[in-house]
Protein backbone atom coordinates (compact mmCIF):
# COMPACT_ATOMS: atom_id res chain seq x y z
CA UNK A 1 0.00 0.00 0.00
CA UNK A 2 2.60 1.95 0.88
CA UNK A 3 4.62 1.86 -2.36
CA UNK A 4 1.62 1.91 -4.77
CA UNK A 5 0.34 4.98 -3.09
CA UNK A 6 3.09 6.74 -2.67
CA UNK A 7 3.83 6.13 -5.88
CA UNK A 8 0.76 6.82 -7.25
CA UNK A 9 -0.06 9.80 -5.49
CA UNK A 10 3.56 10.70 -5.64
CA UNK A 11 4.05 11.29 -2.39
CA UNK A 12 7.05 13.66 -1.59
CA UNK A 13 8.59 10.56 0.83
CA UNK A 14 11.53 8.64 0.98
CA UNK A 15 9.78 5.56 0.19
CA UNK A 16 12.72 3.03 1.44
CA UNK A 17 12.06 4.46 4.94
CA UNK A 18 9.05 4.53 4.52
CA UNK A 19 8.60 0.90 3.27
CA UNK A 20 10.81 0.30 6.56
CA UNK A 21 8.22 1.65 9.00
CA UNK A 22 5.27 0.06 6.97
CA UNK A 23 6.72 -2.89 7.53
CA UNK A 24 7.75 -2.62 11.16
CA UNK A 25 5.61 -0.25 12.60
CA UNK A 26 3.06 -3.13 13.76
CA UNK A 27 5.59 -5.77 15.23
CA UNK A 28 4.99 -5.26 18.50
CA UNK A 29 1.78 -6.20 17.99
CA UNK A 30 2.64 -9.91 17.47
CA UNK A 31 3.55 -10.07 21.28
CA UNK A 32 0.85 -8.07 22.65
CA UNK A 33 -2.27 -8.43 20.34
CA UNK A 34 -4.17 -5.20 18.52
CA UNK A 35 -6.82 -2.99 20.08
CA UNK A 36 -10.30 -3.37 18.33
CA UNK A 37 -11.46 0.29 17.11
CA UNK A 38 -14.77 -0.42 19.33
CA UNK A 39 -13.24 -0.98 22.26
CA UNK A 40 -11.34 2.26 21.72
CA UNK A 41 -13.88 4.15 21.83
CA UNK A 42 -15.27 2.57 24.07
CA UNK A 43 -12.00 2.20 26.89
CA UNK A 44 -10.75 5.64 25.49
CA UNK A 45 -6.93 7.16 26.15
CA UNK A 46 -6.16 4.58 29.55
CA UNK A 47 -6.40 1.83 27.04
CA UNK A 48 -4.42 3.32 24.21
CA UNK A 49 -1.74 4.30 26.82
CA UNK A 50 -1.37 0.82 28.33
CA UNK A 51 -1.27 -0.52 24.81
CA UNK A 52 1.62 1.64 24.27
CA UNK A 53 3.16 0.50 27.37
CA UNK A 54 2.93 -3.00 26.71
CA UNK A 55 4.08 -2.30 23.08
CA UNK A 56 7.58 -0.67 24.65
CA UNK A 57 8.21 -3.36 26.73
CA UNK A 58 7.48 -6.12 23.70
CA UNK A 59 10.13 -4.32 21.40
CA UNK A 60 12.66 -4.35 23.75
CA UNK A 61 12.05 -8.40 24.53
CA UNK A 62 12.28 -8.48 20.67
CA UNK A 63 14.84 -6.51 19.62
CA UNK A 64 17.30 -6.71 22.88
CA UNK A 65 19.52 -9.58 21.60
CA UNK A 66 19.32 -8.93 18.18
CA UNK A 67 22.85 -7.76 16.49
CA UNK A 68 20.47 -4.95 14.82
CA UNK A 69 17.86 -4.52 17.37
CA UNK A 70 18.58 -0.87 17.77
CA UNK A 71 17.77 -0.28 14.37
CA UNK A 72 14.83 -1.77 14.26
CA UNK A 73 14.13 -0.32 17.26
CA UNK A 74 14.81 2.70 16.25
CA UNK A 75 12.40 3.26 13.30
CA UNK A 76 9.82 1.29 15.26
CA UNK A 77 10.27 4.11 17.85
CA UNK A 78 10.19 6.81 14.64
CA UNK A 79 7.02 5.72 13.91
CA UNK A 80 5.71 5.95 16.95
CA UNK A 81 6.86 9.66 17.84
CA UNK A 82 5.57 10.79 14.69
CA UNK A 83 8.45 13.33 13.83
CA UNK A 84 9.17 12.65 10.16
CA UNK A 85 6.85 12.49 7.42
CA UNK A 86 7.81 9.12 6.47
CA UNK A 87 6.49 7.99 9.90
CA UNK A 88 3.21 10.43 9.45
CA UNK A 89 2.82 9.23 5.89
CA UNK A 90 2.71 5.45 7.27
CA UNK A 91 0.13 6.56 10.05
CA UNK A 92 -1.65 7.95 8.06
CA UNK A 93 -2.02 4.99 5.50
CA UNK A 94 -2.51 2.90 8.83
CA UNK A 95 -5.66 4.90 9.66
CA UNK A 96 -6.57 5.10 5.83
CA UNK A 97 -6.45 1.27 5.87
CA UNK A 98 -8.80 0.42 8.40
CA UNK A 99 -11.56 2.48 6.73
CA UNK A 100 -10.97 0.85 3.51
CA UNK A 101 -11.37 -2.40 4.69
CA UNK A 102 -15.12 -1.23 6.63
CA UNK A 103 -15.52 -0.07 2.61
CA UNK A 104 -14.65 -3.00 0.85
CA UNK A 105 -16.01 -4.99 3.29
CA UNK A 106 -19.49 -2.66 4.03
CA UNK A 107 -20.47 -1.12 7.49
CA UNK A 108 -23.01 -3.51 8.53
CA UNK A 109 -20.59 -6.07 9.68
CA UNK A 110 -20.11 -3.62 12.42
CA UNK A 111 -23.06 -3.32 15.14
CA UNK A 112 -24.03 -1.75 16.90
CA UNK A 113 -25.23 1.15 15.00
CA UNK A 114 -23.85 3.79 17.82
CA UNK A 115 -20.45 2.56 16.60
CA UNK A 116 -20.85 3.62 12.92
CA UNK A 117 -21.31 7.05 13.81
CA UNK A 118 -18.45 7.36 16.04
CA UNK A 119 -16.28 5.52 13.40
CA UNK A 120 -17.54 8.15 10.69
CA UNK A 121 -16.57 10.61 12.82
CA UNK A 122 -13.13 9.56 13.56
CA UNK A 123 -12.74 8.61 9.92
CA UNK A 124 -13.62 11.85 8.77
CA UNK A 125 -10.71 13.27 11.29
CA UNK A 126 -7.99 10.55 10.19
CA UNK A 127 -8.55 11.87 6.67
CA UNK A 128 -9.09 15.74 6.84
CA UNK A 129 -5.76 14.58 9.00
CA UNK A 130 -3.56 13.27 6.29
CA UNK A 131 -4.95 15.55 3.97
CA UNK A 132 -3.35 18.08 5.72
CA UNK A 133 0.16 16.23 5.74
CA UNK A 134 0.13 15.06 1.86
CA UNK A 135 -2.27 17.02 0.06
CA UNK A 136 -1.29 14.22 -2.56
CA UNK A 137 -3.51 12.38 -1.27
CA UNK A 138 -7.03 14.59 -1.41
CA UNK A 139 -8.29 12.88 -4.15
CA UNK A 140 -7.99 9.52 -2.79
CA UNK A 141 -8.96 10.23 0.84
CA UNK A 142 -12.43 11.88 -0.64
CA UNK A 143 -13.62 8.75 -2.98
CA UNK A 144 -13.05 6.60 0.08
CA UNK A 145 -14.64 9.32 2.58
CA UNK A 146 -17.83 9.29 -0.10
CA UNK A 147 -18.10 5.61 -0.15
CA UNK A 148 -18.48 6.02 3.57
CA UNK A 149 -21.04 8.36 3.79
CA UNK A 150 -22.74 6.75 1.55
CA UNK A 151 -22.85 3.83 3.18
CA UNK A 152 -23.48 5.25 6.51
CA UNK A 153 -26.48 6.53 5.41
CA UNK A 154 -27.79 3.57 3.80
CA UNK A 155 -28.41 1.80 7.15
CA UNK A 156 -29.28 4.98 8.40
CA UNK A 157 -26.10 6.45 10.52
CA UNK A 158 -25.76 10.49 10.14
CA UNK A 159 -22.29 11.52 8.53
CA UNK A 160 -20.37 13.77 11.07
CA UNK A 161 -17.65 15.83 9.09
CA UNK A 162 -16.28 18.46 10.91
CA UNK A 163 -19.10 20.91 12.25
CA UNK A 164 -21.20 19.91 9.00
CA UNK A 165 -23.28 17.19 9.89
CA UNK A 166 -25.26 15.15 7.03
CA UNK A 167 -28.71 13.52 8.70
CA UNK A 168 -29.33 10.37 7.38
CA UNK A 169 -30.90 9.82 3.86
CA UNK A 170 -34.43 8.81 3.81
CA UNK A 171 -36.67 7.24 0.90
CA UNK A 172 -38.96 9.81 -0.30
CA UNK A 173 -41.66 7.76 -2.31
Amino acid sequence: MALVIGTECKVRVDTNRALALALLHDIAEAKTGDIDAYEQILAGKQLVEDKSVMEESAMREMTDDLPFGDWIYSLWREYEDQVTLEAKFIKALDRIEGFLHISEGGVEMYIPKEFHADYANKAVEAFDEATHHFPELKDLLDAVKSDLQKQFESVGVKWVDGTKETPPATDIA
